[in-house]
């Protein structure tokens, strides 16, 4: 996509920094605030009216109502947005989170096996016969 091609930003309070991820919450409230007053606006009309009129008038309700659903839509649009933003941004910490949990979860299973605990005490008796082998060497020399 080219970004040149673009109208301009109609956020022009925004300042030009914030003009990323991390301001869809500022938008979001900006939007709800703009479009609340008028979602709670009565509507219909009092008096007298010929046909053009009545045309008019269920053209502006229909109006309202997708008016209506565009600012639904563009909350949860931005908020899908930013949803969806966090979960590639957190990609990394999630693998290592993963990674973490499955050593903790073999860790553990080795824990549990017999094999694995006479294998240590076999590693560790024989560590510490290399080592006083080693010590008797440079003690007498033999």
């Amino acid at each position: 996509m080219n970004k040149e091609s673009w109208p301009e930003f109609p956020l022009w309070w925004l300042e030009q920094s914030r003009r990323n991820m991390s301001c869809l919450q500022d938008i979001a409230a900006h939007l709800h605030e703009k479009t609340e007053t008028y979602r709670h606006h009565p509507s219909g009309v009092c008096g007298e009216t010929n046909d053009v009129e009545k045309q008019i008038v269920e053209h502006i309700g229909n109006l309202r109502q997708q008016v209506g659903v565009l600012t639904d839509v563009v909350p949860a649009l931005l908020q899908i947005i930013a949803e969806d933003h966090w979960r590639r941004t957190h990609k990394v910490e999630r693998l290592f989170a993963w990674i973490r949990e499955k050593g903790n979860k073999i860790e553990r299973a080795l824990k549990r096996s017999v094999f694995y605990r006479i294998l240590a005490i076999a590693s560790t008796l024989g560590l510490l016969l290399a080592l006083a082998k080693f010590l008797v060497h440079i003690m007498w020399g033999k």
